[in-house]
């Protein structure tokens, strides 16, 4: 292993040598970083070290698309099995970046759950429970959860071995290192391990942002670091430890009996608060500005309290129905329009000189009196109240989504068929009226 990728000229070199000196290790191969314990070290180290998860995530991510659960299982099942495969390795290495990790996370969000891309901001994604009851796990949240768990395990071995790898550099610290008290990075472009884990500990580097979520969470007070003077003030059990560590080596505050040890989940509840909406149902609002237009939404007027009315309401539907509404909101229809499709198409029921577009279908007259005459009730006349923003019900609600569901079968069903222009406008409304009988059992 080595701070840089070696060429084959300096490969060729170490072989013969080698072969002259230690002829059994000959046929060792000669790399920048090696994996131990299921982590690289050495060059480039971070990124080769997340290579493997990433690959992991995104097949996961595409089996699990391919799946027809409903969204509740479909989020289950992804934080159960897909975003986990960053745990382990993020329990000592942080990813190098990442921006790039939260940009596959969103596609691979978006993916499972069959919406456009960027249907949802991030911070909108992680805040979804109301309408979904569950929200996929914020992964870069869940990643400095698992890293912080760990340096708390270890706290005390951690700093011992701090204070023996800086013993050890002797009079060849430098001036800069001796003021910073961090291990030296070696000729590395990344944080050390031992550092990174130190930072988590001490909630330093790139924890630091976290530091005053942590502050703001009275159930916390175990988290922030003692100083010295608070170890000698109130020792906590800690005078053993103490007296092996110098003044810099602080270990942490017992934990609280009632955590019962679930020190990653509760540090999770909080770091992720740095990922989700601050206001929710401001940023549904927003969002739905962004799914009308700005014309549209300029001459549409909604109660101030929409969003938590029409959370009322779905409390007494299904989850199902509840997902639907909350991807017609978001703008989560799949059409040709959206979808950036090579062939744009009309409306596929029917009307005339009106393209395949949310819009368009939010009014489409065919598609909700195929729906409303399946449930046997009225579709509104206002855009609102087909939205489900002014005057929600439950009723109302099973209707927008039985529309939800009914465009995405037809649309399916003709493209299995040669495609929509190819069969027809009857032919899909006649799809539309057989499937209407199967889908409104599940809204």
């Amino acid at each position: 292993m080595s701070i840089f990728e070696p060429d084959e000229h300096l490969k060729q070199a170490i072989r013969n040598w080698l072969i002259v000196n230690i002829p059994q290790w000959k046929d060792f191969h000669i790399v920048g970083a090696a994996k131990y314990l299921g982590v690289f070290l050495g060059h480039n180290a971070p990124a080769l070290t997340f290579q493997g998860p990433t690959e992991k995530y995104l097949d996961r991510v595409e089996e699990l698309a391919s799946t027809q659960a409903p969204s509740l299982g479909t989020i289950l099942r992804y934080n159960e099995r897909v975003a986990s495969v960053f745990s382990y390795v993020a329990q000592v290495t942080e990813h190098p970046d990442p921006n790039n990790l939260k940009s596959i996370e969103q596609r691979g969000v978006h993916k499972v759950l069959k919406l456009p891309p960027y249907c949802m901001s991030r911070q909108l994604m992680h805040s979804c429970e109301p309408f979904l009851l569950k929200a996929p796990v914020a992964i870069t949240s869940m990643c400095k959860a698992a890293m912080y768990r760990f340096a708390r395990a270890e706290s005390v071995f951690l700093n011992q071995l701090k204070a023996e790898a800086l013993c050890l550099l002797k009079d060849d610290q430098s001036l800069v290192g001796a003021t910073r008290d961090r291990v030296p990075l070696g000729g590395l472009p990344h944080t050390p391990i031992l550092e990174s884990l130190l930072d988590a500990l001490g909630i330093k580097g790139s924890f630091a942002p976290l530091g005053p979520l942590v502050k703001s969470c009275p159930d916390l007070s175990w988290v922030p670091p003692r100083t010295p003077l608070e170890i000698r003030e109130n020792p906590g059990g800690f005078l053993g430890v103490c007296s092996v560590l110098d003044s810099r080596h602080v270990p942490p505050l017992p934990l609280p009996p009632s955590l019962g040890g679930k020190v990653q989940g509760k540090i999770y509840e909080c770091f992720s608060k740095s990922e989700k909406c601050g206001d929710f149902a401001k940023a549904m609002s927003q969002k739905l500005v962004v799914t009308l237009g700005v014309e549209v939404s300029s001459s549409l007027r909604v109660p101030v309290n929409w969003v938590a009315t029409l959370l009322e309401v779905l409390r007494n539907v299904r989850p199902h129905t509840a997902s639907c509404v909350f991807k017609s909101l978001i703008g989560g229809w799949t059409t040709s329009v959206r979808m950036h499709e090579h062939e744009r198409l009309s409306c596929i029921f029917g009307c005339r000189e009106q393209p395949d577009e949310i819009n368009h279908y939010f009014l489409c007259s065919p598609l909700w009196q195929i729906a409303g005459q399946s449930l046997q009730v009225q579709a509104p006349l206002c855009l609102a109240q087909r939205l489900c923003i002014e005057l929600p019900t439950p009723e109302s609600a099973r209707l927008l989504a039985l529309v939800f569901a009914l465009y995405h079968f037809c649309k399916t069903r003709a493209k299995e068929l040669g495609g929509a222009p190819v069969i027809g406008p009857n032919a899909v409304q006649r799809i539309a009226f057989e499937a209407a009988i199967a889908l409104e059992d599940n809204v």
